[in-house]
């Protein structure tokens, strides 16, 4: 009977509390009424107004409960994984398969080897340090990341590392450029690079001086001229000595004898606008040759020039009758 009164004790405070009564006399109506508090919390009546009680982890904001500020709010993982609090107020990304946490994002996991191929005769190898390289099948050379055939005629043709060699109808290698870059021979050049054009005569490499300019690196035995490697070759010399006097009516012959310092085939002919003594040369194909001319009457008295070519060297002959 006892505890009876005190459960009905209760449950009169509990309405007294919850209604309340005004001056009047009569019910106010209850200040929680239809306040959920969010659904985390509970709505309390204080001085007749009603107030959110809130669950552990959130805080009132007027008549809701809204979450406390989390470590891991505002954190997407870059939307490729899940924000994960570790309770100590560490916040760390579990990315999604195919990628890697770095820092508070989640990035592709792309790995050394993807997307080379080794030009479908090879396999690409991972050194474990970022380095990799090629592994070709039998029959193929690694050229870059590359696998080229053994007698292909790409091989060795790297189009400057700006291009991919290709090989034409005609079986000649030729280099198909990236974007803003234009085939130059078997080089790769920039469109807006000074060496665009610049062969060297095909026995050198353009390259680009500290100014900026375009020069010629010749290969060995040409030297640079201008933008033109051409054959380092000293001048053949004429070492026969010619006669200076000549006579009327008589055939002026000269032997002429002509040697090449580096030992190349010489070949001997008159260069007829300064010769003067309308002469003629016969060139024995062994570094010499016969010049002759016969003076006329016309000529007594007067000194005619031959320009000899191969050489520097000219001669005059003084007529005489």
């Amino acid at each position: 009977m006892q505890n009876m009164a005190k459960i009905l004790f209760f449950l009169f405070f509990v309405s007294f509390f919850q209604t309340g009564c005004d001056d009047s006399g009569g019910s106010k109506a209850d200040p929680c009424l239809n306040v959920s508090c969010s659904g985390n919390g509970y709505c309390l009546v204080q001085y007749d107004v009603a107030v959110c009680s809130c669950f552990y982890g959130y805080h009132p904001e007027g008549l809701n409960c809204v979450r406390d500020p989390q470590p891991c709010d505002d954190i997407t993982c870059s939307g490729h994984g899940t924000c994960v609090d570790d309770g100590e107020g560490n916040v760390f990304c579990d990315c999604d398969e195919g990628y890697l946490a770095q820092d508070l994002e989640c990035i592709l996991d792309v790995q050394p080897c993807d997307g080379i191929t080794c030009s479908g005769h090879g396999t690409c190898v991972d050194d474990g340090e970022g380095n990799v390289s090629c592994d070709c099948d039998e029959g193929y050379l690694a050229q870059g990341l590359e696998c080229i055939a053994e007698q292909s005629p790409c091989l060795g043709v790297l189009c400057s590392g700006h291009g991919t060699c290709l090989v034409d109808g005609e079986d000649n290698p030729y280099c198909d450029c990236d974007n803003g870059f234009v085939a130059q021979d078997l080089e790769c050049v920039s469109e807006s690079n000074p060496c665009s054009g610049v062969n060297c005569s095909f026995h050198g490499v353009c390259l680009i001086d500290g100014n900026g300019d375009a020069i010629c690196d010749c290969d060995n035995g040409y030297i640079a001229d201008g933008l033109n490697c051409l054959l380092d070759n000293d001048p053949p010399v004429i070492i026969s000595m010619p006669g200076t006097d000549a006579v009327v009516g008589v055939q002026y012959i000269y032997e002429v004898e002509c040697m090449d310092p580096d030992g190349d085939g010489v070949s001997l002919s008159v260069d007829p606008t300064p010769d003067t003594c309308n002469g003629s040369l016969a060139d024995h194909g062994d570094g010499t040759g016969t010049y002759t001319f016969t003076p006329s009457s016309g000529m007594v008295n007067t000194t005619c020039n031959v320009d000899r070519k191969s050489t520097r060297l000219n001669s005059s002959h003084r007529i005489r009758s």
